[in-house]
């Protein structure tokens, strides 16, 4: 009985969760197969460990016209505080066009906030959408970001991974 009562409270947590994601996503009923974001977003991450004041570097990020119409659009790139629910710094690439059937590459660099709680947890965000009054395509990815200053650039860094090599 009890493991019952517990899968069912499982079952409700879980379309709760997908109701709240859906509910929050700006792509939702938007066509996902018209534009894409190419791969796994950590595959254009150059760090997902950065300390406050550091930058979150986005290399090579390909973006997919699968339709055959050019598309007009904005791409944003968004540091999220998940405990928070609110975004912490955004970066948004005005109107570009990609051509019918064809790809462009981005690149960003974000820096992260001095004095930034290292204790909540934190998402990159990437979205891409059509710059129209009424989109019709839309595709957004996001993947954990660790913020700690123990990231820091230097030294003590170089001696980590030294010492990780080791071991």
């Amino acid at each position: 009985m009890k493991i019952k009562v517990l899968f069912l409270v499982c079952i409700v947590l879980l379309l709760i969760n997908i109701l709240y994601v859906s509910a929050e996503s700006e792509c939702k009923n938007i066509n996902f197969d018209g534009l894409r974001i190419k791969g796994d977003l950590k595959d254009y991450l150059i760090k997902v460990n950065v300390a406050p004041e550091e930058d979150l570097e986005v290399k090579e990020l390909k973006i997919v016209n699968k339709i055959d119409e050019d598309l007009p659009v904005i791409v944003e790139v968004n540091l999220y505080n998940i405990d928070k629910d609110q975004n912490v710094e955004t970066i948004k690439l005005d109107s570009v066009e990609i051509n019918a059937r064809d790809f462009k590459k981005f690149n960003f660099t974000l820096k992260v906030p001095k004095g930034i709680d290292e204790n909540e947890r934190y998402n990159l965000q990437v979205k891409v959408y059509e710059n129209r009054e009424e989109p019709k395509n839309c595709d957004e990815k996001n993947t954990m970001i660790n913020i700690n200053s123990k990231y820091k650039s230097g030294f003590f860094k170089r001696l980590i991974g030294w010492f990780g090599n080791i071991i």
